[in-house]
């Protein structure tokens, strides 16, 4: 399995669990062979961290991606309402 990566061409921040701004997102992760995001790499003031997609939500009218609660469930398959994933918007 191969794992493709891009880089945002605009900003997208990630809030925490209290809405606090913890970075923004620097690189993008895709499975080659199904196309669908695996996991995000979030830039903070101290550190890069992988986030892994099931445990990210976006917001849309926020524009930001929002960490979700430790063990909350989520529908695995969905992808970043394909917002971060056009060709506008990321760079390979």
């Amino acid at each position: 399995m191969q794992t493709l990566f891009v880089r945002p061409t605009r900003d997208w921040p990630v809030l925490g669990l209290q809405g606090q701004k913890l970075g923004n997102i620097v690189r993008c992760a895709f499975d080659a062979d199904s196309g669908r995001l695996k996991y995000l790499e979030l830039q903070t003031a101290w550190q890069t961290i992988h986030l892994d997609w099931p445990n990210l939500r976006f917001d849309e009218q926020l524009q930001s991606f929002k960490l979700t609660k430790f063990g909350q469930s989520r529908d695995h398959n969905s992808q970043a309402s394909g917002d971060i994933s056009e060709s506008d918007d990321c760079e390979s």
